[in-house]
């Protein structure tokens, strides 16, 4: 389930989670169109509240997960799902 924050959902996946996902793709061959992932922190949100293009660059893509314990505490704070945990992009 995705954890919405200020118009934006992130996916809602362990460091695991994500891994099993990309390696899945590895496995089928990367068949269809590319995929573009995205990571998301508090300043990238700010960012995109006050950026219509860049927060429609991130809403376009394919997946996007929690770089920051910001949104990991967003999510938190907010009504639905809360975040798993903080998902570093240089972990991958």
């Amino acid at each position: 389930m995705k954890c919405k924050i200020n118009g934006i959902e992130i996916d809602n996946f362990t460091v695991r989670e994500w891994g099993d996902l990309f390696y899945l793709d590895l496995a089928k061959g990367f068949v269809g169109s590319p995929k573009f992932y995205t990571s998301l922190n508090g300043n990238a949100l700010s960012l995109s509240a006050r950026n219509g293009m860049l927060k429609n660059d991130i809403l376009a893509a394919d997946g996007i997960d929690p770089d920051g314990m910001s949104i990991v505490f967003a999510s938190r704070l907010l009504k639905g799902p809360t975040l798993k945990e903080r998902v570093v992009t240089t972990d991958f």
